[in-house]
């Protein structure tokens, strides 16, 4: 049910973008390609080929779209679509009963173990580590 609410939830920002811009092609290049970047990957975060569809709807290719990210924001566009993965990630881990495999699903990553090599290089700890901090926590918040 949780795959459900961020399915819809992404979809619904993703209309209110839209709308609240009304983007046409001709509209983007008016976004700065950064902005435009962020914006779009965080609705689509757990999609493949992600610069591969920022380069077909703004008609910059993917080679100049990486250096104006990383010229702007001083990351790479594939480390800033990891902190976002693992940050879905770790809302993931703190608000739902999913599991490890299924979060990692959920952000993208279709192999766990390379999620999890991911997600304990941005976050220090693995995603297992998290949860079990998180579900303590809850535990405590209950019998209280």
């Amino acid at each position: 049910m949780s795959n459900y609410y961020l399915i819809m939830k992404n979809l619904i920002y993703s209309i209110i973008i839209l709308s609240s811009r009304q983007v046409s092609s001709k509209e983007v290049r008016m976004v700065s390609p950064t902005d435009f970047i962020k914006d779009y990957v965080s609705l689509h975060y757990a999609e493949h080929n992600i610069l591969d569809q920022i380069s077909e709807i703004s008609y910059y290719s993917k080679q100049y779209l990486s250096s104006r990210f990383k010229y702007d924001t001083g990351l790479t566009f594939k480390s800033y679509l990891q902190q976002v993965r693992c940050g879905a990630a770790e809302h993931l881990i703190n608000c739902t009963n999913m599991s490890i495999p299924e979060i990692s699903e959920a952000v993208g990553y279709n192999d766990i173990k390379y999620f999890q090599n991911i997600f304990k290089k941005h976050n220090g700890v693995s995603p297992k580590q998290l949860k079990m901090y998180f579900n303590k926590i809850n535990n405590r918040k209950n019998e209280s």
